[in-house]
């Protein structure tokens, strides 16, 4: 290097493209040039410009802490920028590179206000995020007419994807997995469903219990506009923010959806094997000696059969007795057959007047005297904003009280609907899993007794089914 004619020989190029000199985030590049200047492996830095390397005051001082070393040291270190020759080694070098990074943060911050704020108005408004295809809508261009009534016109701005519209077969995939769930149906069970039928994600991939749960767990399924992971809530109204597209989900049941989903233990362990098994009555046959569960176990593809494990296969993961087992088609044809004969006709429907959560006006009143208290909480200080405090939690206590009873009441609709649509004549067509979900909504157990009968017939007696309705009446 020759400092008198103030030239130099590139040493290497350190980009950070796409990353921000403004936000706190890792710029490894950057990080790199300063271990080659610390190290002495470069004698200084050229940039562009001086917000190209710095636009945090904390970068900028890291910069000038290695030149100051170096200068104690008696390592001479330049700096260059194509508009600018600041000497980082001299005090007024450093405080004109101080005065211009505080210009250029500034400058960053005012930017970031003011996109944050379009990006906030926007969000009010309801319109969409533009990015990926969101399952369960598509993109149009075209005028679309919303279910309230509003109307969304031609979109013409080349910057914008245009408007969303209802995917019917996608809207069912999600408004059949939401019922699934709710009536008992593991999580793994349904993305198993959706893979073997060739359903893929809006990004074409294959469906994953992690990237069910987010789907179904989206505010955007009932109608809501999120803006930087919450609810958006008007400020002038203190209402939820609608999005400009018709809802998939009843408010009610996405709400149903939610605490299911996010309810400790709910998808645990055991609900995650369920998806696996491939025997109809996993989980309901019980040992009549040890009255420990009966496993499925196969001998060959067309034969199988259910027995009691005496390795880990008791109750609470000890062995049983393995005294009884019995032929697993032949149980599973004479349970079929019971639960065929206590089925009511497939064309039966819910009554008409439990469609709707007979508290649902209740609900309502309570959430908008909770947002008229948490306004006022807003507004106050000291013992007053105290004592607001305390009546927005009580009113919060009532709301969740309330909305944890209209989630019980829409799962055993839910329950109910889907009994009343299964009949003997649509039985075998349900998958395994609808079948066995099906069972443990009216059986609690069915203990098998021993065989009192010898050959290969098998014997109907000595099943003794325990019917959740006959337990509810005697309890």
């Amino acid at each position: 290097m020759s400092h008198e004619r103030q030239t130099w020989r590139i040493k290497r190029h350190h980009v950070d493209n796409d990353i921000s000199a403004y936000k706190d985030v890792v710029r490894p590049e950057f990080e790199r040039l300063l271990a080659d200047l610390e190290d002495g492996v470069i004698d200084g830095i050229v940039v562009y410009d001086l917000d190209r390397l710095a636009r945090r005051p904390r970068d900028l001082e890291r910069v000038i802490d290695i030149y100051d070393a170096a200068s104690k040291a008696g390592r001479r270190l330049v700096f260059r920028t194509v508009h600018d020759a600041i000497d980082l080694s001299s005090p007024d070098g450093i405080t004109l590179a101080r005065v211009m990074v505080a210009f250029a943060n500034k400058a960053s911050r005012d930017t970031s206000r003011r996109v944050a704020a379009k990006h906030r108005a926007t969000a009010l408004t309801g319109r969409p995020v533009s990015g990926t295809r969101p399952f369960g809508w598509d993109w149009v261009r075209a005028e679309v007419r919303l279910a309230d009534g509003r109307v969304l016109p031609d979109v013409t701005d080349p910057g914008r994807k245009g408007n969303q519209r209802i995917n019917e077969f996608e809207a069912n995939v999600i408004r059949r997995a939401a019922e699934d769930l709710l009536a008992g149906v593991a999580l793994n069970t349904i993305v198993k469903d959706l893979n073997e039928r060739g359903v893929r994600t809006s990004r074409d991939n294959a469906w994953s219990a992690a990237t069910l749960k987010q789907m179904l767990l989206a505010p955007r399924l009932a109608g809501y506009r999120v803006h930087r992971g919450e609810i958006l809530v008007d400020p002038k109204t203190t209402e939820f923010v609608r999005g400009q597209w018709d809802p998939i989900l009843d408010e009610g049941v996405w709400a149903a959806l939610e605490d299911l989903l996010l309810a400790e233990g709910r998808v645990g362990a055991e609900r995650r094997s369920e998806a696996h098994r491939e025997y109809f009555l996993s989980g309901l046959l019980r040992c009549s000696e040890c009255q420990g569960p009966l496993h499925g176990n196969a001998r060959s593809e067309k034969h199988f059969y259910y027995a009691c494990k005496t390795r880990g296969g008791g109750l609470k993961g000890e062995g049983g007795c393995g005294k009884i087992s019995a032929s697993g088609v032949a149980v599973d044809g004479v349970v079929s057959e019971l639960l065929k004969a206590r089925m009511r006709a497939a064309t039966v429907e819910v009554a008409a007047e439990s469609a709707v959560w007979p508290r649902e006006g209740e609900l309502e009143a309570l959430k908008a005297d909770l947002r008229a208290k948490f306004t006022d909480y807003s507004e106050l200080s000291g013992d007053a904003a105290r004592m607001a405090l305390a009546a927005v939690q009580a009113a919060q206590e009532q709301v969740e009280e309330l909305r944890q009873e209209r989630s019980d009441w829409l799962k055993n609709r839910l329950r109910t609907e889907r009994q009343v649509k299964v009949g003997p004549e649509t039985w075998n067509e349900l998958p395994v899993g609808a079948r066995r979900q099906y069972a443990r909504a009216e059986l609690q157990a069915i203990f098998v007794l021993r065989s009192t009968r010898r050959g290969n017939r098998f014997d109907p007696n000595r099943l003794v089914p325990v019917w959740r309705d006959l337990v509810q009446e005697g309890g």
